[in-house]
């Protein structure tokens, strides 16, 4: 069963908000846009793999976007599946570099581990490595010995399998295709069904389920980006421009004269994305460019923000 679903990640929506907003001199855009087409790439190599999972998720349990604290450091893992004897990680990589298939096992597995390491600093087989030490000491920690640890990388993309296969490049034993992945799995299970049961999965998995955290960014940390280098307004639905003015209850575009009863939304989406933190009154109507105090109000309300009359700000439920 597939008790943790896969929702499109924050960092996305934050890279789309903020490449709607940012001024075309910002030197860094070009980077942006090249890490945001990354990002993006990753989500839809995932979103296939999970159709994959599904006709095995109802005899096992199964977790997407596992994002957990051990000890110092995070966890980030694409898909866990848990059966009764092996737990598995699966990540999806379809931007691998072919240097990579030719590392030998010894290589991949001597890969020191420190608490402080930046685990995408090594190479994806490595990483896989990594993950396992992490997983084991999360394991450890609640106390679940023995529990067999294996790890894949998924290669989704068809252009990359065909050249794959064209070119005959050896294959580390880690790399599977994303048609062959349920049969790998099925075959590892089988030939660990005459063993008795080490782990109740269902129970396991929603112990890991309640730990799991969100993945934040602070994308202007990140890129070194400005308050003034972020564009403000509403932007139009239409045709994209920001700038829309507010008559009789709707925006107009000043550019394509489109109206929208509902485009602040995404200008306060976008404000959230970008900014991750609450807004005042003063801060919402400089973003919407909006000088009246009750529309404001009655804006902020109608996208589901609510009012901390404590704090005097506004927060997305």
């Amino acid at each position: 069963m597939i008790i943790k679903k896969r929702k499109k990640p924050i960092i996305l929506n934050s890279y789309e908000s903020i490449l709607a907003r940012l001024r075309n001199d910002f030197t860094e855009k070009e980077i942006i846009e090249q890490h945001y087409s990354k990002s993006h790439r990753h989500f839809l190599g995932m979103t296939s793999v999970d159709f994959s999972l599904k006709a095995i998720g109802a005899s096992y349990t199964i977790l997407h976007e596992v994002y957990i604290k051990v000890e110092n450091q995070y966890l980030e893992v694409d898909n866990l599946i848990i059966t009764p004897h092996t737990i598995y990680i699966i990540d999806v990589n379809n931007d691998i570099v072919e240097p990579a298939f030719e590392f030998t096992s010894e290589q991949i597995q001597n890969v020191p581990y420190k608490p402080k390491l930046i685990i995408e600093d090594l190479f994806p087989f490595q990483q896989l490595e990594i993950k396992k030490i992490q997983l084991q000491k999360w394991l450890e920690s609640q106390e679940v010995y023995n529990l067999s640890i294996e790890a894949f990388i998924v290669i989704s993309d068809p252009k990359i399998m065909m050249k794959i296969m064209q070119d005959t490049i050896p294959m580390n034993d880690s790399v599977i295709m994303v048609n062959k992945l349920q049969q790998k799995i099925t075959d590892l299970e089988q030939e660990k069904s005459t063993h008795p049961p080490i782990i109740n999965h269902e129970k396991l998995g929603d112990r890991l389920k309640s730990v799991c955290k969100k993945k934040k960014i602070n994308i202007l940390k990140k890129y070194r980006i400005k308050e003034g280098d972020v564009l403000t307004g509403v932007a139009c639905p239409e045709c994209g421009k920001l700038g829309m003015l507010r008559y009789n209850g709707k925006w107009q575009c000043q550019s394509c004269k489109h109206t929208s009863k509902h485009a602040h939304r995404q200008a306060l989406m976008d404000y959230y994305y970008i900014f991750q933190r609450s807004l005042t009154n003063k801060e919402a109507a400089k973003w919407l460019h909006v000088t009246s105090r009750h529309i404001v109000k009655y804006l902020l309300k109608s996208a589901n923000y609510v009012f901390n009359k404590k704090q005097q700000k506004w927060f997305l439920k």
